[in-house]
């Protein structure tokens, strides 16, 4: 008899607006100031920094969004708009609460951090972060509850 596998779940990226604001106006900054030069009528390098936001403004979109996180059978499948890679539970040995502010596929500084048992890790914002950790506890056994995270078992001597 197999065991039970529970459904994929999703998880959307809770979103800080401050966040979406300053990431998005930096990207179009150059687009930005190259209106207000063309305006102006400086028309030197209004071609070159209205490409240059344009385009950037266009990256951190397709890069972005959709942003979600799926628990699935053998591993948490992340998505930033083109990007997809997956963590594998088995490689999971502790899991947290964060507010790192490291460059992360993430809307928000209210994070959770998950370390992996070569020494990385990654930070994912879930909307719902206490059902995230919660259902990574059902599908991480090897993983028990410590204070708001979870932590990897004692291996057995």
């Amino acid at each position: 008899m197999s065991a039970f596998v529970p459904p994929d779940r999703i998880f959307r990226s809770r979103i800080d607006t401050w966040l979406v604001v300053a990431v998005f106006t930096a990207a179009a900054l150059p687009l930005l100031l190259g209106g207000f030069l063309f305006v102006r009528g400086a028309h030197a390098g209004v071609v070159l920094l209205t490409g240059w936001g344009a385009v950037m403004s266009l990256m951190v979109g397709v890069l972005s969004f959709p942003l979600r996180y799926t628990l699935r059978a053998d591993a948490l499948h992340i998505q930033s708009g083109w990007l997809h890679w997956d963590v594998p539970y088995a490689a999971l040995r502790r899991v947290a609460p964060s507010r790192n502010p490291l460059t992360a596929p993430a809307w928000s500084l209210r994070r959770v951090r998950l370390d992996n048992a070569d020494g990385s890790f990654t930070l994912v914002s879930p909307d719902d972060q206490e059902s995230f950790i919660r259902e990574l506890a059902d599908r991480c056994p090897h993983l028990a509850r410590h204070g708001s995270g979870l932590e990897a078992l004692p291996s057995p001597p």
